[in-house]
């Protein structure tokens, strides 16, 4: 809690604060910092016979999360997740102790509900009417739920590449929402615009905090004994790096001894951290795992600090190989995950065949996003492995061309066809309606009124402000 809070310290520069502070990052070199609890105080408070007491969920661990009262909570039910005996998928690994750390049946559907609402509280206990900020497709969808959930209006900047379903879910909890570039641009475009919200990004503190609970509930699922690895998806670094910030204070307060070793995933076409700590620059096709697709992790420090004091390791997988152990977890296990999340299990793969990871190891892959946010999912289960990458980010290139065309006059759906085929593009008119539906519901496109072509009433799309924003990015 608050008050159990001694400083604050940052991840690269070791710049210290003894007081809360409202920055988001570190004032000296722009990093992320961390919490540094009084521990031995807490040791009083926080025992196995205490726990034992409180709710399966993240707020069993309240006094090593930053927040006042547990009065202040805002939840959804986040946390307290399954930890899977994955029987069939370790027999065709040929391991015998593999567990899931299955994080889809968070609120959203991913493991940053617990961050989001760590960072919720907090907003609330602050007093903070309206956040401000850049944000990937999963972070998006969960801080929108939770702000609607608190009564706090988000402005979001999110990257053109944002899986399509991560994007339905965060129209549908209704923030005001800005496409951009990338997250640099999102991160430029929220300062220039700042009144007096809260600025967040993927540096922030309190959805970092979450992130520790993961731990706190493995050991406590495997009867406080410490997994021989666990393997955790790698983006910016955070979660590999709260991972050993909770181990770090749980040795601190004599729940265990030695850690776990841990593995950070990337993928093939974006091993950032992977290059840094192997110092091997392979590369394989560009990735569009673009929830992983990092190009300057703001926790690279810390994840390096994570693997390399556990004697753990850094992985880079391909695509394909992501999407392959989306369909086997699912087969094998009935779990549902997106190909960043299967990323872990890929992983353990090309680990025992290397001999890294022994036959009788214990091992807990985390399983970090529900497959539902990916519909290249389920079309690369029907066959098309993804021989087409999506050009910008949610928008196929149909879609965009769509738009192109309608920026240059007003068409209906026929003229839209032709004018299709005139580019090369084969398809089908009932497929152009489709993609003009979509279009209409993402707010891209309207309705502008009907014609009469040959005696046929025919409607008219124009561009909305946001779709010609699009159309030519």
């Amino acid at each position: 809690m608050l008050e159990d809070i001694e400083k604050v310290r940052c991840i690269s520069c070791n710049w210290t604060s003894n007081a809360i502070t409202r920055y988001t990052f570190c004032p000296k070199c722009g990093k992320p910092f961390i919490f540094i609890y009084n521990l031995e105080k807490l040791k009083e408070r926080v025992s196995r016979r205490e726990l034992k007491k409180r709710a399966f969920n993240m707020w069993r661990y309240l006094e090593l999360l930053p927040i006042s009262s547990q009065g202040e909570i805002i939840s959804l039910g986040e946390g307290g997740t399954f930890l899977h005996k994955a029987n069939k998928l370790a027999k065709g690994l040929g391991i015998k102790n593999l567990f899931i750390k299955d994080e889809t049946t968070n609120p959203t559907g991913s493991y940053l509900d617990r961050g989001s609402s760590v960072l919720t509280s907090m907003l609330v206990e602050m007093g903070y009417s309206s956040i401000i900020g850049a944000v990937g497709g999963n972070l998006g969808a969960s801080l929108s739920a939770y702000m609607a959930k608190a009564g706090i209006k988000g402005r979001f900047f999110m990257p053109l590449n944002v899986d399509l379903g991560k994007l339905y879910q965060v129209l549908a909890y209704g923030p005001e929402l800005h496409m951009v570039k990338d997250l640099e641009e999102g991160r430029r475009r929220a300062l220039s615009v700042r009144i007096d919200e809260y600025l967040i990004d993927d540096r922030d503190p309190y959805i970092a905090e979450g992130k520790k609970t993961i731990f706190w509930e493995i050991v406590e699922q495997l009867q406080w004994e410490t997994p021989d690895w666990i393997i955790a998806p790698m983006a910016s670094g955070g979660l590999v790096s709260m991972i050993y910030q909770a181990y770090l204070e749980m040795k601190d307060l004599g729940f265990l001894e030695d850690p776990p070793r841990i593995v950070g995933v990337q993928p093939l076409g974006s091993p950032s951290i992977v290059n840094v700590i192997t110092g091997i620059k392979e590369y394989g096709k560009e990735s569009i795992i673009y929830d992983l697709s990092v190009i300057k992790p703001v926790f690279l420090e810390k994840a390096i600090e994570a693997i390399k004091k556990t004697n753990g390791r850094a992985v880079a997988v391909e695509d394909e190989e992501m999407y392959e152990y989306t369909r086997k977890l699912a087969r094998n296990e009935g779990i549902f995950a997106e190909p960043a999340a299967a990323s872990t299990l890929a992983a353990l793969d090309r680990l025992l065949n290397e001999g890294v990871v022994s036959r009788g190891d214990i091992v807990v892959c985390l399983i970090t996003g529900s497959g539902l946010k990916d519909p290249r999912t389920i079309k690369w289960e029907e066959g098309r492995k993804l021989k087409k990458k999506w050009e910008v980010g949610h928008l196929e290139r149909t879609k965009k061309l769509i738009l192109q065309i309608v920026a240059e006059g007003e068409r209906y759906g026929y003229e839209i066809w032709r004018e299709l085929k005139n580019r090369g593009i084969e398809i089908s008119l009932p497929a152009v309606y489709q993609h003009l539906s979509e279009l209409l519901s993402l707010g891209l496109l309207r309705k502008i009124g009907v014609v009469e072509v040959r005696r046929r009433k025919r409607t008219l799309y124009g561009l909305t402000n946001k779709g010609m924003a699009l159309a030519f990015n």
